[in-house]
């Protein structure tokens, strides 16, 4: 029933729709109004989590493994050149740039990949272009 309402478009009329005078909203009424705030907030809540997870505001963890700090360098990158970022691109790059967060992550990636250059298959240019595939 549920998918048939998403599908048909007719959800947020539903969810909507005055109910009769004196009377609390049906359960389906309820249901729906919930669903409809959480679609329209998954987006921001996604990029506040995008957010959070990349600039390790909340930690000072990289990863554990070359792989695992690749892989957040990767996030990192995408995170301040995204073009469909619901963030403001000025605030992000001032987030980069001129706070910690940018000088924390440049310093904690190039450390471990000088200490390991050359001394672990993960550090070689060939593999990390290999799994960048």
């Amino acid at each position: 029933m549920f998918k048939s309402l998403v599908d048909s478009g007719n959800l947020e009329t539903m969810a909507t729709q005055q109910a009769p005078k004196n009377t609390n909203l049906s359960f389906e009424q309820a249901q729906l109004v919930c669903y409809l705030a959480y679609v329209q907030f998954e987006p921001y809540a996604q990029a506040i989590s995008n957010l959070v997870k990349y600039t390790k505001i909340d930690t000072k963890k990289h990863g554990k493994s070359l792989i695992e700090q690749d892989m957040y360098l990767q996030g990192f990158n995408k995170l301040f050149s995204d073009d469909n970022s619901l963030f403001e691109k000025d605030g992000l790059r001032r987030l980069r740039d001129e706070s910690y967060v940018g000088h924390k992550t440049e310093l904690a990636i190039r450390a471990t990949k000088s200490v390991f250059a050359g001394h672990t298959l993960e550090s070689t240019p060939q593999f990390l272009d290999a799994i960048h595939k």
